[in-house]
């Protein structure tokens, strides 16, 4: 039994540390959106586009490994789980725009993508590490933060996602 409680002890301290509990005061329309800048063709981010959606907000860069590896993921939910309700969105934090579009060349993301003037988006959701995924429920409030990316953590995120979408 202490072996049991032991192992499950260390799973919870395991988790807590790739997942950051959701920051009460940080919502959907605190954002600032003025500094997102398109990198697709399209409009400017809005809050309008996002509202009444559970919002996926993935922070990654060109150089980040396992940001390379987590975005065809979050693309692939997108895609299965757009219709009801789900919104992805990549905010870009490369300091070279070189690089980040010799990047997206080679990637097939159809999902919305922005750089982060200034880190506006970094400062206002104290992102710390690359990848960092922020998840809102379809009331604009942060559910949960995930830093880092393991597949494993992706059976999670698909659970949590059919938890808050209709």
């Amino acid at each position: 039994m202490k072996k049991l409680i032991g192992l499950a002890l260390t799973f919870a301290v395991l988790f807590q540390a790739n997942s950051k509990s959701a920051d009460s005061k940080t919502n959907l329309a605190s954002l600032p959106f003025a500094a997102a800048i398109p990198l697709q063709k399209g409009a400017p981010l809005q809050l309008k586009d996002l509202q009444s959606q559970v919002v996926l907000l993935d922070f990654w860069a060109s150089w980040c490994e396992p940001c390379k590896e987590a975005l065809p993921h979050y693309a692939e939910m997108e895609k299965k789980y757009k219709s009801r309700g789900l919104k992805v969105v990549g905010i870009n934090e490369d300091s070279s725009s070189i690089e980040r579009e010799s990047f997206l060349k080679k990637m097939n993301l159809h999902f919305p993508l922005y750089e982060d003037k200034d880190q506006a988006f970094v400062k206002a959701l104290g992102v710390e590490a690359l990848p960092t995924l922020v998840i809102f429920n379809s009331s604009g409030k942060v559910i949960q933060r995930l830093e880092g990316f393991e597949k494993k953590d992706l059976v999670m995120l698909e659970k949590k996602i059919n938890e808050l979408l209709p």
